[in-house]
């Protein structure tokens, strides 16, 4: 059997690298292609080894629920979240990394902290660089809700 983690960490840093092609080269058919092969391989992927991913899912949620003295300050009495309850904010936030480069392709002037990228890498660096974030910052919520979801993915 081949190993899930690298495999799957190759798969979306492919994913990363075709979405900054796709921007860079605004959509031409190629990169589309490419686009679309990358997040039906990485599909196909995470569905044929859910068992895996399951497997992930319980041991963060394990190492998340050792209780601290100040848990019960904070969340209350039993009330502390599970790391499934984080995976909307971690998609929404890789969206919004997809957005900030797709918005970094149209010409928008960076800030001062990624003047630095942008003066080394040029427009490509900078899309480069928040299409790798926001697909990694992604990758933890699909895997994190995929993971909570077990083996039945399709009926609950």
């Amino acid at each position: 059997m081949l190993p899930f983690r690298p495999i799957t960490n190759l798969l979306w840093v492919a994913l990363g690298v075709a979405w900054t092609f796709a921007l860079v080269s605004e959509f031409c058919p190629v990169s589309l292609l490419l686009l679309v092969f990358g997040a039906i391989a990485q599909f196909v992927w995470l569905t044929v080894n859910i068992d895996q991913l399951r497997k992930s899912y319980l041991r963060s949620e394990v190492a998340a629920s050792f209780e601290s003295p100040r848990d019960r300050l904070v969340w209350g009495t039993n009330r502390k979240p599970r790391p499934a309850d984080a995976a909307p904010g971690f998609l929404i936030l890789g969206l919004a990394g997809f957005y900030m480069a797709y918005d970094f392709s149209q010409g928008a002037v960076p800030t001062k902290s990624l003047r630095l990228v942008y003066e080394l890498f040029g427009t490509t660096g900078v899309v480069g660089l928040f299409s790798l974030i926001g697909v990694m910052i992604f990758a933890v919520g699909v895997e994190m809700l995929l993971g909570a979801r077990g083996k039945s993915l399709w009926v609950r």
